[in-house]
């Protein structure tokens, strides 16, 4: 597969970075500095996308509540398929800091609306966390290499997500489609690897995460996806050679370690080697395509 360039495919469109520096100085100025960071190593934009039900009527209150009125890396959009007062808060292009920061204010945002107003964010199966990670630089074949070891993860993934989320009709595996249909086509807007944003914003989406009130529980599935992307990154040109050794090799857990160091205790560390190994004919047929 010769690996042309996506910018050459589809039109470029991509989220630009302007503004991190000054995104990064106004949040700064409003909470200062916090006692910790989880993020400062990851160099690659994301954005975050977090679905949420139960806000919508104190939508105004809530602003007006803040010392700032305008989020500094937040928009706030509503979203048809969310019900009970659901709204989208849809972050700026983040890296490194940036990331904690936003989680910072919107976990201060939700803390307004459950002390003064009683209003909690809530979560129902509608609700989620999706993950944009930006591929503005790489080309098909990179794209076919990054979904090939996805697979192997996905159901780690999954495992991390209540049983809602697994079973959601909005959340799907990839393996539920052919390795040959694999593309960027908005009939598949809803796998759990989502190729659709390419197109538009030069991104793959995650789609696994169900929202929880816990921005702990938030800030380790990002920091899950975070590490796996910072792991394709830095091995683009390895890649294939990695994905074909661990499969004739079954040396799966040395590449779970690889990818999440620290992460990996998240996981059942017991069903590491099984769960990756039941994509592992789909991903050899994912790279039989190239």
């Amino acid at each position: 597969m010769e690996n042309k360039k996506l910018d050459r495919i589809y039109p470029r469109t991509l989220a630009k970075l302007t503004g991190q520096v000054g995104r990064l100085f106004d949040v700064k100025e409003k909470f200062g500095d916090l006692p910790k960071t989880f993020f400062s190593s990851f160099t690659k934009p994301i954005g975050l996308e977090f679905e949420v039900e139960g806000i919508q009527p104190h939508l105004d209150s809530y602003r007006a509540s803040l010392q700032n009125p305008v989020l500094a890396l937040w928009a706030v959009e509503q979203d048809g398929s969310l019900r009970n007062g659901g709204v989208e808060f849809i972050s700026s292009p983040l890296v490194g800091e940036n990331i904690d920061y936003a989680l910072h204010e919107l976990e201060t945002v939700f803390s307004i609306l459950e002390g003064k107003y009683n209003r909690p964010p809530k979560a129902s199966v509608r609700t989620s966390i999706h993950i944009h990670a930006d591929v503005s630089e790489w080309g098909i074949r990179d794209v076919y290499l990054c979904t090939a070891l996805y697979a192997l993860f996905e159901p780690l993934f999954f495992s991390l997500q209540p049983l809602e989320r697994i079973l959601n009709p909005y959340c799907w595996e990839i393996t539920d489609i052919l390795p040959e249909q694999l593309g960027v086509h908005k009939e598949f807007k809803y796998c759990a690897l989502n190729l659709a944003p390419i197109e538009r914003q030069f991104s793959i989406e995650f789609r696994h995460g169900a929202f929880s009130t816990d921005m702990r529980v938030n800030r380790r599935w990002i920091q899950v996806v975070c590490k796996f992307m910072k792991f394709v990154e830095e091995n683009r040109e390895n890649l294939q050679k990695i994905i074909e050794d661990t499969i004739l090799y079954e040396d799966y857990f040395k590449l779970f370690l690889r990818v999440f160091g620290k992460s990996s205790v998240l996981f059942n560390k017991d069903s590491v080697l099984s769960m990756m190994k039941e994509n592992a004919m789909w991903t050899t047929l994912v790279l039989e395509l190239l």
